[in-house]
């Protein structure tokens, strides 16, 4: 309970994570979803009440952020392929070199527009070891991973229409209250067919 008194922080587990949210008389739709290393999971779930109720799951278990920057790396080493004519594909040292300056840059491009790759000594060339400098966009990184940044969004797309469908069937909803659930992601469902808007009149 808060220093006033008035409020309870709810902490809800899933998927082996937890989140805090504030307790409420409100009623509130949540999409939660944790991209992890190697899996990806997405849920929606409603609290009324302090209670809350699982309505949708969905996930990939062969999806995660090492997809992210596996797909960084497989750039880099074409870069460094074309620029210095140098085949590091099957180079173990310099891949898992590449592999923590990807990550890390992922982290970055969460902030900021750009970051520079800076690795030091990362192959040999001439008997002596060559560093390696590249700047990467986040415009850039969203390209390389367009078909993962895709099929995250037909997973969001895919758990905000199976709890519509489930709120149709049930008839536990008016259809008013059905939109209200999926306006949590109405940016989503708008980008995903081509700027469309929802249409809220619906009945």
């Amino acid at each position: 309970m808060d220093k006033q008194g008035d409020r309870k922080i709810a902490v809800y587990d899933l998927g082996g994570g937890t989140f805090d949210l504030d307790k409420t008389d409100t009623e509130k739709t949540i999409l939660v979803y944790d991209l992890g290393g190697g899996t990806f999971d997405v849920s929606i779930l409603t609290m009324e009440d302090g209670i809350f109720e699982v309505k949708a799951v969905n996930g990939d278990s062969h999806l995660g952020g090492e997809d992210f920057d596996n797909n960084v790396v497989s750039f880099l080493i074409s870069e460094i392929k074309r620029e210095h004519d140098v085949d590091l594909s099957k180079d173990k040292r310099a891949i898992g070199k590449l592999r923590a300056a990807a990550e890390n840059a992922k982290k970055a491009l969460s902030v900021a527009f750009s970051t520079e790759i800076n690795v030091d000594s990362l192959f040999q060339k001439d008997g002596q070891y060559v560093p390696f400098k590249k700047n990467l966009s986040r415009a850039k990184f969203e390209q390389l991973n367009m078909e993962l940044r895709m099929t995250l969004t037909r997973f969001f797309l895919l758990v905000v229409l199976l709890v519509f469908q489930r709120c149709l069937k049930r008839l536990l909803f008016q259809s008013q209250k059905c939109w209200r659930m999926l306006n949590l992601n109405k940016q989503l469902l708008e980008e995903y067919f081509n700027g469309k808007k929802p249409n809220q009149s619906v009945t």
